[in-house]
């Protein structure tokens, strides 16, 4: 029978000294020759491994010329009239130390049209009642009418009006003075924040294409009672005090006034 050979005799790939190898701090070149010797009498020939590590090229490229360039150009633009492109090649090409910036023009919107559309007569009248009559040649202001006054009350030229982006909840309209080249205008005055009324004459209101923003009121219909908020001026709309024979103006829906009106 043969005899079982001890362990300690069998040749094994383990060393004593294979934990150095597995160390961090011991060198790849130590490390090689450590373990290479403790098979050096079973290996006859074993090739020379060279170990080339390439360290990866660093980018050449200076981020600060980047916004330095940006930086330059919003100053010489003033930031509002033109806009800085940066090229995607800038950033990603390395050792490219040109910065390409380009300035594109920004084209400002086109100020808002009114088309017309069509035109119908009315009555106007507030939510107590009271009539629109002209008082002089200037102003409108309301009052209670009855017998043959009935027969001041003004009738108003509704023209409605087409525009870019239409909301269906309210319609552009110009109110004007049949009879009269007189219409309801808002403008601004000195020390008025708010906007005055005015009655404007215009001989062809069509013709005022680029210029009706201070004509235009936004009608808005709810329980058969319409309000008219001047374009000019948001959140001001046409008001009639509750007492009789004041001015109609311009006021916001504080509800001291009287805002909504019957448009028959």
């Amino acid at each position: 029978m043969a005899e079982v050979p001890d362990l300690s005799d069998l040749p094994m790939d383990v060393s004593e000294n294979d934990e150095e190898f597995y160390a961090n701090d011991v060198p790849n070149k130590m490390k090689a020759s450590k373990h290479l010797h403790c098979h050096e009498n079973r290996v006859t020939c074993l090739p020379k491994i060279k170990l080339d590590i390439r360290k990866p090229e660093k980018l050449v490229r200076s981020y600060k010329k980047v916004f330095t360039a940006v930086a330059e150009t919003l100053k010489e633009s003033g930031g509002s009239k033109s806009q800085c492109l940066i090229y995607d090649d800038d950033l990603l090409t390395p050792g490219n130390e040109n910065v390409t910036v380009s300035r594109v023009d920004i084209k400002e919107a086109a100020p808002l049209k009114f088309a017309y559309n069509s035109t119908s007569q009315h009555n106007i009248r507030d939510s107590n009642d009271k009539a629109l009559i002209m008082e002089g040649n200037d102003s409108i202001v309301a009052v209670y009418l009855e017998g043959e006054n009935v027969q001041l009350e003004l009738k108003i030229n509704m023209n409605t009006y087409i525009e870019p982006h239409p909301d269906s909840n309210k319609r552009p309209v110009t109110l004007g003075i049949v009879g009269h080249n007189l219409y309801l205008c808002c403008t601004a005055e000195e020390g008025v924040t708010s906007g005055v009324l005015r009655l404007t004459e215009v001989d062809d209101i069509k013709s005022k294409e680029n210029e009706l923003l201070p004509f235009i009121f936004y009608c808005r219909i709810s329980s058969n009672l319409s309000t008219f908020e001047s374009a000019a001026f948001p959140g001001y709309y046409l008001s009639t005090s509750p007492e009789e024979r004041e001015k109609l103006q311009i006021r916001p829906d504080d509800q001291m006034f009287l805002t909504t009106f019957q448009v028959s």
